[in-house]
């Protein structure tokens, strides 16, 4: 994602960026509203003000602390977690086919399930 933030013109709406998160702004019954949109899945971030900058909603998206937590992953899900943190998490116990991890990271427990559900 950082490598993505980089890009030119990465902080405009209405990108297509194809590996890339784009900010799209998408007219739903007479309103409009910020989309993170990714390949083929959507999230509505907010509802559009003119004012509004990509830039400040993508730094908004991540917590500044440091964040230590538990959670269940799918195993296949691992590889995804060192690749958006930038660590390895512990493991901790393997059941009913989950792998319970604690780790730490700049993201919130429901921003890093946004990650792995999103990306």
């Amino acid at each position: 994602m950082m490598s993505c933030s980089l890009r030119e013109n990465f902080f405009e709406f209405n990108q297509n960026f194809k590996n890339c998160p784009n900010f799209k702004i998408l007219k739903y019954n007479q309103e409009k509203f910020i989309y993170l949109n990714f390949k083929d899945k959507y999230f509505r971030l907010k509802n559009f003000n003119l004012t509004d900058d990509p830039h400040k909603l993508w730094i908004n998206l991540l917590n500044k602390n440091l964040n230590n937590h538990q959670t269940y992953i799918d195993p296949d899900n691992f590889n995804k977690i060192v690749k958006f943190t930038g660590n390895n998490p512990k493991i901790l116990s393997y059941k009913n086919n989950l792998v319970k991890i604690e780790t730490k990271s700049y993201f919130s427990e429901k921003q890093f399930q946004f990650l792995l559900n999103f990306f």
